[in-house]
């Protein structure tokens, strides 16, 4: 079977499953597909306690079975360490599973040792490794530390490894049109989870593939948001309040246009309305323009300068440009320190990626 296909399968079984974000849990994913999962442990109590042991003698820590018709059961030996490779087996099963390869046998074991030479195994493998550890979400995020990989996956450090010399590869490959339908299935698929963006500086958490700038307070620094990834674990055991603030938001319809103006709260506003008939404030947010400082001291908005982006109904600034917004100018919205004090979020350490990506 080629390279392609098998990642293809395992995509397939994302999408079948409802699968958005990391870490994979391959018990859920068997459970939304209605493959049985049992344990080693369970199946003893289950009567089979000759055929585990008869596998256990030859170093299997899983297997998959084939019923009648479609049904399948996955095995898997519930002792192994660490718990983090029980994932890896599952998800190896159900590569044997998806890949087809329990066509014409009913039982389809894995062995630790002296299967390298079976391809059926390497692929199983390669499904794996795809459904569990995708490489190409860390290119889209710009995260290739190991050790962050190893949490954000809950895979062990050797398949974290190896997964950060894959993010290498793709790295290399990602304006390659051949692999644009790879990158497109990522972009769609794990939209939220890619583009979660944190502002290390008001706390503020928000989703925006192409926001270069916080809205609340227009820091232009900005990370990657997952609250697995050590650094934020770090971070939020030593504030108080919780990691992410929420700022208060107004309820807006389809078009953007909030339900109530903000200043006075008339709520007879039409779809043409830019501004309300009560107060004359602005009923939608976008990016208004840039300040800056005339000759005679005073602050004045550049609306040339306004990429007119549509904002969020909290947004102070724009995320495009840097810009301010139309409700912050107008004096809809506080400063964001009213509603939070401002954190540093430090850098993570150095780590070394110098390493051979074809070995």
């Amino acid at each position: 079977m080629r390279f392609s296909e098998i990642l293809y399968w395992a995509r397939e079984v994302m999408f079948a499953a409802d699968l958005h974000s990391l870490p994979i849990n391959p018990f859920f994913v068997c459970n939304n597909l209605y493959i049985q999962v049992v344990s080693y442990t369970e199946a003893r109590s289950y009567g089979f306690t000759e055929i585990i042991e008869k596998i256990n003698r030859v170093d299997v820590d899983g297997f998959c079975y084939k019923g009648d018709g479609d049904s399948y059961i996955i095995f898997y030996d519930d002792a192994r360490t660490p718990k983090a490779r029980i994932n890896f087996t599952i998800a190896h099963e159900l590569g044997h599973i998806a890949l087809g390869h329990l066509k014409n046998v009913s039982m389809r074991p894995r062995y630790m040792t002296n299967r390298k030479n079976d391809p059926q195994e390497r692929e199983a493998d390669t499904f794996a490794g795809e459904l569990i550890r995708p490489p190409i979400p860390f290119v889209f995020t710009g995260c290739t530390r190991i050790d962050d990989i190893q949490s954000v996956c809950n895979i062990t450090y050797e398949a974290a490894t190896v997964c950060s010399k894959l993010v290498q590869k793709m790295q290399e490959r990602r304006d390659n049109p051949y692999y644009s339908s790879d990158f497109r299935f990522y972009h769609e698929q794990f939209f939220d989870f890619l583009y979660a963006k944190y502002c290390g500086h008001c706390r503020h958490m928000f989703v925006g593939a192409d926001a270069k700038f916080c809205p609340v307070c227009g820091n232009e620094h900005l990370h990657w948001y997952n609250e697995r990834l050590p650094i934020l674990v770090l971070v939020a055991d030593g504030l108080e309040g919780g990691l992410v603030v929420k700022y208060k938001e107004y309820p807006v319809n389809a078009q953007n246009q909030v339900l109530r103006c903000i200043r006075c709260d008339n709520e007879d506003l039409r779809p043409e309305d830019r501004y309300c008939k009560i107060c004359s404030a602005p009923v939608y947010n976008y990016c208004a323009g840039r300040y800056f400082v005339s000759p005679h001291g005073d602050r004045v908005l550049a609306v040339d300068q306004a990429c007119g982006a549509p904002l969020p109904s909290n947004a102070r600034y724009c995320t495009h440009c840097g810009g301010v917004s139309a409700f912050y100018h107008a004096q809809l919205l506080s400063d964001w320190q009213s509603e939070s004090p401002p954190i540093e979020l430090p850098e993570p350490p150095e780590e070394s990626t110098d390493f051979d990506i074809f070995g």
